[in-house]
């Protein structure tokens, strides 16, 4: 089978043709790539920052979906192909004291355990992959499987929402209150559709390149508009939403947070990048600080609001500006995704 496989010793992709279909054992299911997406997790590693299993090649691709294929493995061509499936990445032990006081996003098996798809087993960069089976979810039949492959970042985002309520913020906030997203890339724009769903209507996104202001522009949702970051101390914010993972973006956006408001940190930073931000300022005008770290496991729960959102039209690849490559195309993908001309790139495999 053809795959694009992450050589670690030197940080490397490499094509390659001729990588064996693995062989499902009787924990695992067997599924056919359709769609995989490339996250900023995956830049990440690809750079160093964020670490991978201690093996010599991995296929990285967390976000995918694809079709359970029945048998071994030794005739995938064979094998039917008819259930659509999205495959959650995370895996996790259920026996630490973290799954077992239902925090099991914070399980030490979950990114380097043995369920961590693309991270410590071969994901879906590939036309094949076997994954926990108890990581398989079916898709509705009528959402395409490739819009599936926003339901990981979905469910993250979904996570991010779900704790602006557990941490008690959101009573405080209403449909009527403005909103600054901070990061024009596809987490970004998802946080705006979920926004705009559930009845707000002044969303500000700001980022610095042009290409993603006017995908913002493209979404064509009433209330949302995009901003450069110079324009924003012109206007007063009770929510502000960090998807760049920028301490300077962060920093500079809080000044226009208003007294009261809340402070979303849900942006990705490498170890050892620090956030400064006015202590007393913070005690002085109650601010609320949120931190959240990826999904909750809300798979079943995410695939219902993909699937809302869907039908509601807020998922139009062309409208969220997603660029779709074929696996030999793979160096211009990440060549417009480097340059910020997309707000996402994805790989088509099925």
């Amino acid at each position: 089978m053809r795959g694009l496989v992450f050589v670690t010793s030197d940080s490397s992709l490499q094509l390659q043709d001729d990588i064996q279909v693995p062989k499902p054992t009787s924990e695992e299911l067997l599924v056919r790539v359709s769609h995989c997406g490339v996250c900023g997790t995956d830049l990440h590693i690809m750079q160093g920052h964020f670490p991978v299993a201690a093996r010599s090649t991995l296929v990285l691709g967390h976000e995918f979906t694809g079709w359970l294929i029945d048998g071994d493995g030794s005739q995938p061509s064979k094998g039917k192909s008819n259930t659509p499936v999205f495959v959650n990445p995370n895996g996790q032990c259920g026996y630490c004291n973290e799954c077992q006081r239902g925090l099991v996003h914070f399980c030490p098996q979950r990114t380097l355990g043995a369920g961590a798809v693309g991270l410590a087993r071969d994901g879906g960069w590939a036309e094949f992959v076997a994954v926990p089976a108890n990581q398989v979810h079916r898709m509705p039949k009528d959402l395409p499987v490739s819009t599936g492959i926003l339901v990981e970042p979905i469910s993250c985002v979904l996570h991010g929402y779900d704790r602006l309520f557990t941490a008690g913020a959101a009573k405080q906030l209403d449909p009527t209150d403005s909103v600054l997203i901070l990061g024009a890339g596809i987490i970004g724009l998802l946080w705006a559709c979920l926004l705009h769903q559930r009845g707000y209507r002044t969303i500000h996104i700001s980022d610095i390149s042009p290409e993603r202001r006017q995908a913002v522009e493209n979404l064509k949702l009433d209330g949302v508009l995009p901003r450069q970051p110079t324009e924003l101390l012109s206007n007063t914010y009770q929510l502000i939403v960090d998807c760049t993972g920028v301490p300077k973006a962060l920093e500079s956006a809080y000044k226009s947070l208003s007294s009261g408001g809340i402070l979303c940190v849900f942006g990705c930073a490498p170890e050892g990048v620090k956030l400064n931000l006015p202590y007393y300022d913070l005690v002085n005008r109650e601010i609320t600080v949120v931190f959240c770290r990826v999904n909750q496991f809300a798979s079943d729960r995410a695939i219902d609001l993909t699937y809302q959102l869907h039908r509601q039209g807020y998922l139009d690849f062309n409208r969220l500006g997603i660029q779709v490559y074929p696996l030999d195309q793979h160096q211009k993908a990440f060549e417009t995704l480097g340059k910020r001309q997309a707000p996402k790139v994805a790989f088509q495999l099925g």
